[in-house]
Formats: C-alpha cells, sequence, structure tokens
C-alpha cells in the first residue's frame, strides 16, 4: 500500500471523495448566548447560537458546551448529533429546538422532534462530566436534510454558492466540527479537543480531524466504509454501495469514479496520518456493515504504518450503537493518552469480544 503524509493525504481525499469548500466567503459569529448550571449543578451549560453568514445569506446554528461546573480547563468532546442537542441528556438545561435558531431537517424515519433525553445513552453526560470531561454539541440537521435535497437546501448553497455540487454532507459536516472548534478555542472553553462522531459522523470526525490539526485526538464510533474501515468483509458497506445510495456524502465525481473502477486508499492510511495524536477507532461485534473486523485490521495496520502513533480499539457485543461501555473505553484512553486529563479508575469490566487493544 502506498502512503501519504498527512497533507497529501488531504489534497487527495479533497480531489477525490469529499470535495472542495466553502467556495464562498464566510463568516461566523456569536449570536446569542446563556449561561446556567445543570445536572443538579455539578456542569456548566452554555447554550450559544451561532450566525452563518455567506454573500447568499445568513444561518442560525444551535451549540451546547457542557463542562463541569467547577472549571473550563478540561478535554472537550467535540461531536454532532443526529436529533437534537435536547435529545443528549433529560436536563432541562439543554435546549430543544428553538425558533429563529435553524430549523432541524428531519428524515422520515423517525417521529420528531424527539422526547427531551431521547439519545442521552448514546452520550452519557454525566460520565463525562463526573469524569473532568466536557461536551460540545450540535446537531447535523440544523445544516440541511440528510437527503439528496442536502445539496439545495439549507446551509451548503450559502457556503457553495453556484457550485452545489462539489462539496457533499460529510465535508459540509466536518467544516461544521471546525467551526465549532474555532468557537471553544476563542472562548477558552477545554484544555483538549477531540473530535467525535458515530456512523456516518465517525467518518465526519475522522476528516476533520485529519485536515484540522487543532483537534488533539479523534474518537470513531462504528465509522465503516470511507471511516475507519478496511472495507473488506462479507456484507461490509463498500465505496460501490455509498456510491448508489449515499452520492449527496460525497463530492460530485465520486460515484463516477467508483464506477470506473479507481482504487481507494484504505483506512489504515487514513488512521496513521492522524497519528501521532490519540486515535480511537470502536467496532460492534454484530454490525456487520461498519466491518468490525476490518476496522480491527486497520487499527492493526495503521500502528505499523505510524509506530509513533497512539492507537486504541475495542470491539463490544451488539449491534450499531453507542453505549456506557464504549464511553468508559473511550474516557479511559483519552486520560491515559491526553496530557494533563484528570485521573480516572479503570472501567469496570465489561465483557467484550475480543482483545482490548489499548
Amino acid at each position: 500500500m502506498t502512503t501519504l503524509d498527512r497533507e497529501d493525504l488531504v489534497a487527495h481525499l479533497t480531489g477525490t471523495v469529499h470535495g472542495h469548500g466553502p467556495a464562498e466567503s464566510v463568516s461566523l459569529r456569536i449570536a446569542e448566548r446563556s449561561e446556567q448550571l445543570g445536572l443538579q449543578g455539578t456542569a456548566r451549560v452554555r447554550n450559544l447560537v451561532l450566525e452563518i453568514r455567506s454573500p447568499h445569506g445568513t444561518q442560525p446554528l444551535q451549540l451546547t458546551v457542557i463542562t463541569p461546573a467547577h472549571t473550563d480547563d478540561v478535554p472537550v468532546v467535540v461531536g454532532l448529533n443526529f436529533r437534537g442537542n435536547h435529545t443528549l441528556s433529560e436536563d432541562p438545561a439543554l435546549p430543544a429546538p428553538m425558533a429563529g435558531a435553524g430549523r432541524l431537517h428531519y428524515d422520515r424515519h423517525t417521529t420528531d422532534p424527539q422526547p427531551r433525553g431521547a439519545r442521552a445513552s448514546r452520550w452519557q453526560v454525566p460520565m463525562l462530566v463526573s469524569g473532568g470531561f466536557g461536551l460540545a454539541s450540535a446537531c447535523y440537521l440544523q445544516l440541511g436534510p440528510d437527503s439528496p435535497d442536502l445539496r439545495t437546501t439549507g446551509v451548503l448553497p450559502l457556503l457553495q454558492g453556484s457550485a452545489t455540487s462539489a462539496w457533499g454532507g460529510i465535508g459540509m459536516w466536518a467544516w461544521l466540527l471546525q467551526r465549532i472548534l474555532d468557537v471553544l478555542l476563542a472562548e477558552s472553553l477545554g484544555s483538549a479537543h477531540i473530535a467525535f462522531g458515530h456512523s456516518r459522523l465517525g467518518k465526519t470526525a475522522l476528516w476533520a480531524a485529519l485536515q484540522d490539526q487543532r483537534f488533539d485526538g479523534v474518537i470513531a464510533n462504528n465509522s465503516g466504509c470511507l471511516g475507519a474501515s478496511m472495507s473488506s468483509a462479507a456484507g461490509a458497506e463498500t465505496p460501490g454501495l455509498l456510491a448508489e445510495v449515499r452520492p449527496y456524502w460525497f463530492c460530485e465525481s465520486f460515484p463516477d469514479r467508483v464506477r470506473a473502477g479507481d482504487a481507494w486508499l484504505g483506512a489504515d492510511a487514513l488512521l496513521a496520518a492522524i497519528a501521532p495524536r490519540p486515535v480511537y477507532v470502536a467496532s460492534a461485534a454484530d454490525d456487520a456493515p461498519a466491518d468490525p473486523a476490518g476496522e480491527r485490521e486497520a487499527v492493526e495496520r495503521a500502528r505499523r504504518l505510524a509506530p509513533e502513533g497512539r492507537f486504541g480499539y475495542h470491539v463490544r457485543e451488539g449491534g450499531h450503537d453507542v453505549t456506557a461501555e464504549d464511553w468508559e473505553q473511550f474516557l479511559a484512553f483519552l486520560t491515559r493518552e491526553l496530557p494533563g486529563s484528570p485521573p480516572r479508575p479503570s472501567p469496570a469490566g465489561h465483557p467484550t469480544k475480543g482483545d482490548h487493544m489499548p
């Protein structure tokens, strides 16, 4: 396998997979802010309305930042969520979608808006805060629908102007992670910042971390093809499948390149190029489309490509999800690998399938 350094790999993936963007001059400002205590007084919850502005218009966006009540000087996990900031916790300090703060472009697969705390198990906010970590999150559906209409609806036309097809969803979502990082750094929120994502947003976190070295590490959970998977197992996602069912996640030329038989650099090259920053990959044994065997193989190969890297991996029983067990492993890894992270006891020892790779 040919290896590329980080800058070359960014240029390669920009040209062949994710596309170029934004094409327009874009500014970002904090239009509104509020702050209160949450989680029974243990957390400080900041709710910000960001304003994305280009020559084609303005789009508001809700961002929630949660840190321990006594300090902001903690590692902050930076991740996009699927169904709204209010679904991360049952705590009322986390806001429901607000009029004038960016609509959520829900799809046909769920009854939305979902109830408060509906995705709390995926985020484990009390565990993060009690462990000395923070969380910054916005809903990716504020940028537009996760459908072919993404190219003409929501933020992408503001960012791309007439070049609406030059960029895809993952590129745009990764751009948003970087803009959230801009805000956190400007507001002095966090001692370190770790890109995080599950499923398609795991692909997004890896792409954001590869491009932007200000991220101090990355966690990709069940990210699959063009994420942390080698896409080598039967039943796994492949570039061909994604080009057929999710072409709008990628740049305009991606489906044609797939049909032409272009070869794709493996996930091992992607993980190795993010090193020596901490890189954690998590799999689920019953999540065949995300290719758990291929995700483990990518980490093993990345270790050989980047011996100086700090890689972590686990596979748990179960399917496509994020669980408390996963978060225990994530936070234990970050505690070991991030300078100045808070001390944390070892995970409670949930059973996992296969070996844990520290």
